[in-house]
């Protein structure tokens, strides 16, 4: 049976295997807490209850974490990616609208990650409004 999960509860006690289904619904009722670990059978990595609640199935390894936003905000993802290309006209608008975006939902969802991706979003916005401020002002 490939879905066979498990979670800890206080810490300490470990509870399972029970179906994805079923660890979900106990995540709504509130059994599970969402900063409660969760893992898969033949799963390395562990993961957050929240983080299954979002949809995040992958466990969150730390080198892949840098290649694939496990765990992120959607909003923290676009906001570096418009932060790299903020060169571009317009661009640096919407890396500081996304990261803005980025940080209420971070604030609203602490099991999610990507406040690295959100500074380069307002670095990189902040940089280009600014020159290309001075450069139509002046």
């Amino acid at each position: 049976m490939l879905d066979r999960w498990y979670y800890d509860l206080d810490g300490a006690r470990r509870k399972g295997p029970v179906s994805l289904d079923e660890l979900k619904a106990r995540i709504v009722a509130g059994t599970v807490q969402k900063t409660s670990k969760v893992w898969r059978e033949g799963q390395t990595g562990t993961l957050t209850a929240g983080a299954i609640q979002n949809g995040f199935l992958t466990p969150t390894d730390p080198a892949m974490a840098w290649l694939v936003p496990v765990g992120r905000s959607g909003w923290a993802v676009a906001a570096g990616y418009c932060g790299l290309l903020s060169m571009i006209p317009v661009v640096h608008l919407a890396a500081l609208l996304f990261a803005g975006l980025g940080i209420r939902q971070l604030q609203r969802q602490p099991e999610l990650r990507g406040w690295g991706r959100i500074a380069l979003g307002l670095v990189g916005g902040v940089i280009f409004t600014v020159l290309y401020t001075i450069a139509f002002v002046g």
